[in-house]
C-alpha cells in the first residue's frame, strides 16, 4: 500500500480531456514532469488533487468508474473525455473507499468522507486554516489557494470567491493572474454568488474593456434589484459605491438604468455611513477615511442622477 495523491490535470490544447493519474510525491512535481517534454504545446494545469492512503488502488478504482461511464478516451491511456466536475466528484468519492489525509506532520487534518459537499466544506475550512495559520503552524497561501480551488471544483461557491480574490490581487505568495481570477469568479456567479459580477465588471473596467464592464455592471444591479434583502451585505454595498465613484470621477461611463442606480446607490451609501459611524479602532478609522473619499464621489453622482430624473 503506497500513500500518495490522485491528481486531475487539464491542458488548454486538449479541450474536453482530463488526465487522471497517481503519484507518491507532491502533485506539482509530477505536473512539471509531464509538462516538460517538447511534444506538449502548453503546460498541464493541476485542477484537483486528492491525498489517499493507497494511490494504486484508488487510481484503479477511479479509472474503472470513469471507463464504466464511457469516458475513457483511449485504451491504456489516463485521459478521459468527461466534464471536469464529473471527474472531480469521482476522484473525491475515492475517499469513501480509501482513507485520506490532508497533509503531513502536525498540520495534518483528516478530511471528511461523508459526501462531495462535505469534502468541499472541509477543504474550504482547511484553506482558511492554511491562509491564517494556527497556534502551531505558519500561514501558507500556496496550500490555501489549492484547497480553495479544490473546493471550488466541487461546487463550493464561497471557495470560488476566496480563490478568485487571491488570484485577483496576488495575495501572499500567490502570483496575480487575472485570467485565472476571471474564470473562477465566473464559476462563482454560475454557483449563485451574484455579487461577484461587480468584481468581474471591475476587472474589465481596469482593462479598459468598457463594453464588457458595462454588461457585468448591468447584471450586478439587476441582481441587486432581484435580491433586495442581500443588499445589506457590506461588500455588496461597497461594490455599488465603487461603481458610483468610478462614474463620478470619469473612470467609467454610466451605463446602468438611472432609477435602479439611484435607488440602490442611495441605500448602499447610507448603509456604509452607518457602518463607519460604529468604528472606534484607529486602524479602522483610517480605512473609513479612505472610504469616505469614495462616498463623497458617490454622493455627487447620486445627486446628479436625482436632478436629471427630476428635470425629465
Amino acid at each position: 500500500m503506497a500513500k500518495g495523491f490522485l491528481y486531475v490535470l487539464t491542458n488548454p490544447t486538449m479541450p474536453g480531456l482530463t488526465k487522471v493519474g497517481k503519484t507518491t510525491r507532491e502533485p506539482d512535481i509530477r505536473v512539471a514532469e509531464l509538462s516538460s517534454p517538447t511534444g506538449v504545446p502548453q503546460p498541464f494545469s493541476l485542477a484537483f488533487q486528492q491525498p489517499v492512503a493507497d494511490c494504486h488502488s484508488a487510481e484503479a478504482w477511479v479509472h474503472s468508474e470513469l471507463e464504466r461511464g464511457g469516458y475513457r478516451h483511449a485504451q491504456n491511456r489516463e485521459f478521459f473525455n468527461a466534464p471536469l466536475h464529473v471527474v472531480v466528484q469521482i476522484v473525491a468519492q475515492a475517499a469513501k473507499l480509501i482513507p485520506i489525509t490532508a497533509g503531513d506532520g502536525e498540520d495534518a487534518r483528516q478530511i471528511s468522507t461523508q459526501s462531495s459537499e462535505q469534502l468541499a466544506e472541509d477543504l474550504y475550512d482547511l484553506g482558511f486554516a492554511y491562509m491564517n495559520g494556527t497556534d502551531t503552524t505558519l500561514p501558507d497561501t500556496g496550500k490555501a489557494v489549492k484547497c480553495f480551488e479544490q473546493a471550488a471544483a466541487l461546487g463550493h461557491a464561497a471557495a470560488c470567491s476566496a480563490a478568485g480574490s487571491m488570484y485577483r490581487w496576488g495575495s501572499g505568495g500567490v502570483k496575480q493572474d487575472l485570467e485565472m481570477a476571471l474564470s473562477i469568479y465566473l464559476r462563482s456567479v454560475d454557483l449563485g454568488t451574484w455579487s461577484d459580477l461587480a468584481v468581474i465588471a471591475g476587472i474589465f473596467a481596469e482593462r479598459k474593456q468598457t463594453d464588457t464592464a458595462k454588461k457585468y455592471w448591468n447584471q450586478f444591479f439587476e441582481a441587486a434589484r432581484d435580491n433586495y434583502g442581500e443588499v445589506r451585505d457590506l461588500n455588496i454595498r461597497l461594490y455599488g459605491v465603487w461603481y458610483c465613484e468610478a462614474v463620478a470621477t470619469g473612470e467609467l461611463e454610466h451605463s446602468v438604468d438611472d432609477l435602479t442606480v439611484v435607488h440602490f446607490a442611495s441605500l448602499l451609501v447610507a448603509g456604509i455611513e452607518n457602518w463607519i459611524a460604529t468604528l472606534d479602532d484607529d486602524q479602522d478609522k483610517g480605512y473609513a477615511e479612505f472610504k469616505q473619499g469614495r462616498l463623497r464621489a458617490a454622493r455627487m453622482f447620486i445627486e446628479r442622477l436625482k436632478a436629471e430624473a427630476t428635470s425629465q
